[in-house]
């Protein structure tokens, strides 16, 4: 269902993310993993200082997570993954809204408080949205992992920030 969804439409919609095998709805901070790939990679597996991501033997199986571990929330999954399907999502940020932690290689760099629209998968406008973090680190390769505040029935949809136009 993900390659016929990709092929026909270019990007997976809502329906298909649930295939994902690193779909985890469980509360708190952690990692979705939407990686399509079936090709020789895991840096995901290797920069998780918690284990919490898995590929096992197999390099070319798509990344699972494992439940037993807890995610410490620091990121390196976001800008480690080359492909840039890895997205850091708190569905519990605080009363009714969520955050989307997503690889962010635009410049300049939107500012904590900044202003903007959260867009889809498809890069449909979904809602607003505020940057709350940017962090950077040598580990994350230059791709900046932008955390931005969603109402929290759109974090499984947010993939993307499109910032306010200035003026």
């Amino acid at each position: 269902p993900l390659s016929k969804s990709l092929l026909e439409k270019g990007y997976i919609g809502s329906a298909e993310a649930s295939f994902f095998p690193a779909m985890n709805t469980a509360g708190g901070v952690h990692p979705v993993v939407e990686c399509t790939q079936n090709i020789p990679c895991d840096p995901c597996q290797d920069i998780c200082p918690k284990g919490c991501i898995l590929v096992g033997e197999t390099i070319t199986r798509l990344p699972e997570l494992d439940r037993g571990k807890v995610c410490s929330a620091c990121g390196l999954c976001v800008g480690g993954c080359s492909g840039q399907a890895i997205f850091l999502v708190n569905e519990q940020y605080r009363e009714g809204y969520g955050t989307v932690g997503l690889p962010y290689e635009f410049l300049p760099l939107p500012e904590k408080g900044g202003k903007g629209r959260a867009l889809d998968r498809s890069g449909a406008e979904i809602c607003d949205a505020t940057v709350v973090d940017v962090r950077k680190s040598g580990a994350m390769d230059k791709t900046a992992m932008l955390v931005m505040e969603v109402p929290a029935d759109r974090v499984a949809d947010a993939r993307f920030f499109r910032a306010k136009e200035r003026g």
